[in-house]
């Protein structure tokens, strides 16, 4: 916030009106990417749709919360570690030859790691979020509180069916939480293009 109100003062002091009003939208922007990033999986899901959608936002805005597409803060690799040895029921050493403590991605659901198994064959590890399926769950239930409330006051809301998108994108997010679907998709791309040359 305090980051925002300096924003704010040094935006007086730029005279050309095109240029202050891109400097708020940045500004914006920063703010919503920082807070949809501090408040978790859900609120980034949300950040990339609106990201998408420069019918409803500025692009000073659209520029900062694309940032939330490929740019998420990963968590510790302690946490990491502690998931992975947790879920494998035995200590990194004992599972891999190799584990990479900087993950090559992070995303808003997991972030991915690279390993090698105790045979040789390299690996991508994808650790979910510490608590991340909670998280959505009670983020998931605020939101359709909220979807319910606007239904009730908005017939703008009633008409874009607020309830029915709400559940929608918070299905969608949980399913990104069940690595085993996941799997089952790596499997069956394995499959219908194992007689494909790379």
């Amino acid at each position: 916030m305090l980051v925002y109100a300096a924003g704010a003062i040094r935006r007086l002091a730029i005279r050309d009106r095109a240029r202050r009003d891109a400097h708020r939208a940045r500004s914006r922007g920063k703010l919503l990417r920082w807070s949809f990033a501090r408040l978790g999986a859900t609120f980034i899901k949300i950040g990339q749709i609106a990201s998408s959608r420069p019918d409803l936002f500025s692009a000073g805005v659209i520029a900062e919360l694309r940032s939330l597409q490929d740019r998420v803060p990963p968590f510790s690799f302690a946490r990491a570690k502690a998931i992975v040895e947790r879920e494998l029921g035995a200590p990194l050493a004992r599972r891999f030859r190799a584990f990479d403590e900087e993950p090559v991605a992070a995303g808003s659901v997991a972030q991915v790691h690279r390993a090698v198994l105790r045979n040789g064959d390299e690996v991508a590890v994808k650790v979910l979020r510490p608590g991340v399926l909670a998280h959505v769950r009670r983020d998931g239930r605020i939101l359709l509180w909220l979807a319910h409330v606007a239904h009730l006051m908005f017939a703008r809301a009633r008409t874009a069916n607020v309830i029915g998108h709400t559940r929608d994108l918070v299905a969608g997010i949980l399913s990104q939480t069940d690595l085993r679907r996941e799997k089952t998709n790596y499997e069956r791309f394995r499959r219908d293009f194992a007689a494909t040359r790379a």
